[in-house]
């Protein structure tokens, strides 16, 4: 709490607004809560609350700041001077890493695309690309490694006796996914989430790289979930280099509020899947019943 203190007065002596150190912590906090409804996980900002012994961070600095007896929002923010430097900012996933756009991931670099059902929200990481839908149903992508692929034979053999071993695979059947030789099969396997009826789907191109899907479902919802989940198999396919090249990060976007303009026609600009107005209320750091004023700048995202 005493540095807490010394900080809050060294900003107000400089001439800054103190009360931005709380503005900025709480916007963690409504980022934090955004992240925890698109995972359907509960409300970390309360959790932590509740089970903390010491206050929140946003708690915290406000009390120093009253502590130290600086006047919050009488200091320099230089918002418009911020707004200009942040606008064309790389948002979220950077290219050569693959994309994700509503409900497509697309990767320029590998030369791939495929679209998720409805209701799903993806997750980009460099091990994989996980999908979260309803009922804890979830999608997973991934490649085998290079050197390992190029020397797998028959992709039956492949699917049934490496990579789904453990799950005593049925139903396996050769399929063609975009003009690609393809192999399925289906089991059963115990998880942290519980019981999951889990597909595989294993599909090589003409270089011989392999590309693996991943799909998991509890048994209540697993015929609820399969028409889209087989969309989702079909739906893989290859770029051409002209599509590859035409893909673009996604950028924040800095625009002018208009006369017609409400959260909602300005959320729905936004390239995501659910709760698109949640990030642009957390983009912007308002609260749900705050204004907008036209003429006034707000974030968005768009390429």
């Amino acid at each position: 709490m005493e540095a807490d203190m010394l900080g809050a007065r060294y900003l107000a002596r400089a001439g800054y607004d103190v009360g931005a150190m709380g503005g900025f912590l709480g916007k963690l906090e409504q980022h934090n809560r955004l992240d925890a409804a698109l995972t359907d996980a509960p409300d970390p900002a309360a959790r932590f609350n509740i089970m903390s012994t010491h206050p929140r961070t946003v708690d915290r600095i406000a009390q120093a700041i009253h502590l130290a007896g600086a006047a919050a929002g009488s200091g320099l923010r230089g918002r418009e001077t911020y707004l200009i430097a942040i606008d064309g900012l790389l948002f979220g996933d950077a290219l050569k890493d693959g994309m994700r756009k509503r409900r497509d991931f697309v990767h320029p670099g590998i030369g791939i695309l495929f679209t998720v059902p409805p209701g799903y929200v993806l997750f980009n990481s460099p091990q994989a690309v996980v999908g979260r839908g309803p009922g804890k149903a979830l999608i997973q992508f991934d490649m085998e490694a290079e050197k390992k692929a190029a020397k797998v034979g028959d992709l039956v053999a492949y699917l049934s006796r490496d990579w789904g071993r453990s799950l005593s695979l049925g139903g396996i059947e050769r399929i063609t996914v975009g003009g690609m030789e393809a192999v399925t099969g289906r089991g059963r396997d115990s998880t942290q989430e519980g019981t999951m009826d889990v597909r595989l789907v294993v599909i090589r191109d003409a270089q011989r790289r392999i590309f693996r899907l991943l799909f998991a479902t509890p048994p209540a919802v697993t015929a609820s979930q399969a028409e889209g989940l087989q969309r989702t198999t079909y739906s893989f396919r290859l770029l051409s280099a002209g599509e590859a090249a035409a893909i673009r990060p996604l950028r924040l976007r800095i625009v002018t509020v208009g006369a017609g303009d409400t959260r909602q026609t300005l959320a729905d600009r936004l390239p995501f899947e659910k709760l698109r107005l949640e990030w642009f209320e957390t983009l912007n750091g308002l609260a749900p019943d705050q204004p907008l004023a036209p003429g006034g700048k707000v974030k968005i995202i768009a390429e």
